[in-house]
């Protein structure tokens, strides 16, 4: 489990990054929502939060930023809902665990034809590679 160690002037944070699903910016301070929904807030803007953790994405943890305020961590998504501008995450739990995001379709459209053709050119790949 790697963390992500926050000092400022007045308080220490641990961030557990496997658990961070979520950062979405508030002006000069930002939330970190982990997937089982509990919230921190942090006294420093979403693009130092961004920094951060784009330092520390592995295999299984890929933050991405949507548009200026909020960040997703990919691993967690398991449905985009465009017509009711809403994203999925979830850990695998009980449903009632899932964290909902509202976001403009101006965020998840071009997000999701990203994730379409990013999987039409891996299984173009697969096929090439079965027929040599």
């Amino acid at each position: 489990m790697s963390k992500i160690v926050i000092n400022t002037r007045d308080e220490l944070t641990m961030l557990e990054t496997s658990l961070v699903a979520v950062v979405k910016a508030n002006g000069n301070y930002c939330t970190v929502y982990y997937i089982n929904k509990r919230e921190i807030l942090l006294t420093m803007p979403i693009g130092r939060v961004d920094e951060m953790l784009k330092r520390y994405n592995n295999e299984h943890d890929k933050f991405i930023k949507l548009g200026r305020s909020i960040i997703i961590n990919q691993r967690y998504i398991y449905r985009i809902d465009l017509q009711r501008e809403l994203m999925f995450l979830s850990d695998g739990g009980p449903a009632d665990r899932d964290l909902v995001v509202k976001l403009g379709k101006g965020l998840l459209k071009p997000y999701k034809n990203a994730i379409v053709a990013s999987i039409k050119i891996t299984n173009q790949r697969i096929q090439n590679n079965k027929e040599k």
